[in-house]
């Protein structure tokens, strides 16, 4: 009589578990997403780190790389690419949190300019305006930071 000898761990078990690995991980980032954006007790998600520099600035909409903005001891925040952001930019990028916080992220949301611009109070009345919503929201689209807080980056 043999003995039951089983054959070693192949190429396909291997590949089995790298899928069922990758198809955990996915599972649990779609989890993550779908919980949302939290908002704390003051009802602004607005992450600290960024509020506490001037990534969002009262001088001129200019292009930056690799630039250092100003903000507290023990924080850096760069500008690696895009547009130098403005006062403006942060009523459009604290507005889509918002509607982040609200509507769940990982989700498409769907809002018509009007009700944006009236949402930040700026003004609706023309093509211009949308124009301008427009503009904004590529400018933050297109502005990739880097922010460093003691060892995470």
């Amino acid at each position: 009589m043999m003995d039951d000898v089983s054959e070693p761990m192949g190429a396909n078990t291997s590949v089995e578990v790298s899928q069922t690995l990758a198809r955990m991980r996915q599972r649990l980032e779609d989890g993550i997403v779908a919980a949302g954006i939290p908002v704390p007790a003051s009802g602004n998600p607005l992450p600290n780190d960024v509020l506490r520099s001037t990534l969002f600035s009262v001088s001129q909409k200019v292009y930056c790389r690799d630039t250092k903005v100003a903000s507290i001891d023990g924080i850096e925040v760069y500008i690696a690419r895009g547009y130098r952001l403005t006062q403006s930019h942060l009523d459009v990028w604290e507005h889509c949190l918002a509607l982040a916080a609200a509507h769940g992220t990982g989700k498409r949301i769907h809002f018509s300019a009007y009700s944006f611009l009236k949402a930040i109070n700026r003004s609706a009345s023309g093509g211009n305006d949308r124009k301008w919503l427009n503009e904004a929201l590529l400018d933050l689209a297109g502005c990739l930071i880097r922010v460093t807080n003691g060892t995470h980056t």
